[in-house]
């Protein structure tokens, strides 16, 4: 593995010198046949970005989620995004948009019956805004006739506004709740762990967020957060390591893939580890979910838990998102009682810096026997759930 890290890395090196002999003699060209600035300034930064990585080309991306445009790592509603371009220096597009798909299909829930009580599987994660997207896409088309190297901001006015800060709220909610039982049940962790739990799940924009509920009677987008707080039974939150930001056009997607390496907090890895990870995984470009934040915030009965997990394992045979490996990590009481019924092996030990509370990383090949074995397991046991 490292010697391939090695030769990727002169690769790209000589790719690099390669290019910049191309813009001296593309500059020298120009100058000698004083063509327009604009065709030789088009023609430079074309090939600055189709030869460069896309990741050392762009200045500054950001997710705007916080109230104030003034504050750094902010900039207007939520539901917002900014993407900056060093080799664009016109002033950025505005691109305000008010329509949406708002409330998403995971927004409204799947509706359940158990024991004469009524439930609901909730998925609050960024991924329902997908269902956004050709909104955006056509926005962003008009404003720009697709130019994937431009400058813009785009803006959630109105109901998309709304919309965006309910899932933003819930989002906000979750945390809280789930950093709340960590507090009481982890007590090894300090101020400065939550702080790079929480700054991980921020900068992970690519997932899924599951919340079992109560059903309270109405549905989920006229729920405030305190009816959300009480009828929360348990969650899970599953990371992609596949570079997508559900908030931003398909074409600024396609521009800014890159491998991002282990999903979500797993990068916090050290490279040695990491590098041991991929060579049991035997390769990095494969599709990966971080399954993280498995809690439980009441009691639940074992054919609902089943339940919610049959619908979050089965999510791997999605064509439009399809999961090869399922991941995490786990103390060794997670380990024996959770994570080995459910099949999972152990690939690594989990740096966590922690040695009185060791823990490991699991991983599970949604091409085995095993897999299909686990998800029978699951669907048998909550039979007794009723959808509805």
């Amino acid at each position: 593995m490292r010697t391939r890290s090695i030769i990727r890395q002169l690769a790209a090196k000589i790719d690099l010198l390669l290019c910049g002999i191309a813009v001296i003699l593309i500059s020298t060209e120009c100058l000698a046949d004083q063509k327009p600035r604009a065709s030789c300034s088009t023609l430079l930064r074309k090939l600055l970005m189709d030869h460069i990585p896309a990741t050392e080309v762009r200045l500054r991306t950001k997710r705007n989620i916080g109230p104030s445009p003034n504050h750094v790592g902010y900039g207007g509603p939520k539901g917002s995004i900014s993407i900056r371009y060093n080799s664009d220096t016109r002033s950025p597009i505005r691109i305000e948009i008010s329509e949406t798909h708002f409330p998403f299909q995971g927004i409204r829930g799947e509706a359940f019956e158990y024991e004469g009580q009524k439930y609901r599987i909730l998925n609050i994660g960024n991924r329902g805004k997908l269902e956004d997207r050709q909104i955006i896409d056509e926005a962003f088309e008009k404003a720009t006739h697709n130019d994937s190297y431009r400058n813009f901001d785009i803006v959630s006015i109105g109901h998309r506004a709304r919309g965006y800060e309910f899932i933003s709220n819930f989002q906000n909610k979750i945390e809280t709740m789930v950093y709340g039982v960590y507090r009481k049940k982890k007590g090894f962790l300090q101020s400065h762990d939550f702080t790079q739990i929480r700054l991980f799940d921020k900068v992970a924009p690519n997932f899924d967020l599951y919340v079992l509920i109560k059903d309270p009677g109405i549905a989920t987008e006229k729920m405030t957060a305190k009816q959300f707080e009480n009828s929360a039974l348990m969650t899970i939150r599953v990371a992609y390591n596949k570079s997508l930001n559900p908030e931003s056009p398909s074409i600024i997607n396609r521009t800014l893939e890159f491998r991002q390496g282990l999903p979500h907090e797993l990068r916090s890895q050290t490279e040695e580890n990491i590098q041991y990870i991929w060579g049991k995984l035997d390769d990095e470009n494969i599709p990966i979910a971080e399954l993280t934040r498995y809690v439980k915030f009441q009691e639940v009965a074992k054919p609902l838990r089943d339940a919610m997990l049959y619908r979050v394992f089965s999510s791997a045979r999605d064509p439009e998102n399809p999961v090869k490996f399922f991941i995490g990590s786990a103390d060794q009481e997670i380990r024996e009682k959770v994570m080995k019924p459910w099949r999972f092996r152990t690939l690594a030990p989990f740096q966590t810096g922690q040695e009185q509370t060791p823990e490991f990383i699991m991983f599970l090949d949604t091409e085995t026997k095993e897999f299909s074995h686990t998800l029978d397991d699951l669907h048998t046991s909550s039979k007794m759930v009723i959808k509805k």
